[in-house]
């Protein structure tokens, strides 16, 4: 992220850590346009862990401190409950738009679906399911 009259320019090469409810994640842009992303959630006795890819359109960004982006993200997730275990596999995809606040810092938020298929490991009960997600994060940059 490159801040300038405060415009933002993402650009290849940049790397940040990102902090969300509940877990964090480390993102490098691959080119002005991609980025990948590694990500792991904690909430109580449910994980989730996996990545995302994003694809930011230059042609929305138009020079200011708003940096919209679609993503896809897979993750393998895993519960523990008083009476169940299990894991299985999700997979989404987002809609969502960046906020610079400064050359060093930027809020995110995104929304989208997400399909869960998980597995109770006692009694091999399958659940599959679409589920509408909202992510909030701050973002700070390394690079």
């Amino acid at each position: 992220h490159e801040s300038s009259g405060g415009e933002t320019a993402i650009r290849g090469g940049a790397m940040n850590l990102d902090f969300n409810y509940p877990g964090g994640g480390a993102r490098y842009f691959l080119s002005d346009q991609t980025a990948v992303e590694g990500r792991a959630q904690f909430n109580g006795g449910n994980q989730t862990a996996g990545a995302r890819i994003y694809w930011y359109p230059t042609a929305f960004r138009a020079g200011g401190r708003f940096s919209p982006y679609l993503c896809a993200e897979g993750d393998h997730v895993s519960f523990k409950g008083e009476s169940s275990t299990g894991a299985g596999w999700a997979g989404g995809a987002f809609g969502g738009i960046e906020y610079s606040l400064s050359r060093a810092f930027s809020l995110q938020f995104d929304i989208g679906t997400a399909y869960f298929a998980i597995t109770d490991k006692g009694t091999a009960l399958t659940q599959k399911e679409v589920e509408f997600v909202l992510n909030l994060g701050v973002n700070w940059y390394l690079k």
